[in-house]
């Protein structure tokens, strides 16, 4: 069994964003979601350990701690 702990607010995946850039459209990934998968992916890393990757079914459960809203 592989257990991650990202600590902090767990952050929404972003939709692409747009720019204009030398008359061409350019498409950019928001920061706030950009250092989440950071982070997730750096305790990806850390927990597996140089382990191989998993390979076949696997089951995942998820848990997201979330402040209670206003």
């Amino acid at each position: 069994m592989l257990t991650l702990v990202v600590d902090g607010e767990p952050v929404a995946k972003a939709r692409p964003r747009a720019m204009v850039r030398h008359g061409r459209a350019h498409l950019y990934t928001p920061e706030s979601t950009r250092a989440f998968e950071r982070a997730v992916a750096l305790e990806a890393i850390t927990a597996m350990r140089g382990l191989p990757p998993m390979t076949g079914p696997l089951h995942v459960e998820l848990w997201a701690v979330c402040k209670r809203p206003k």
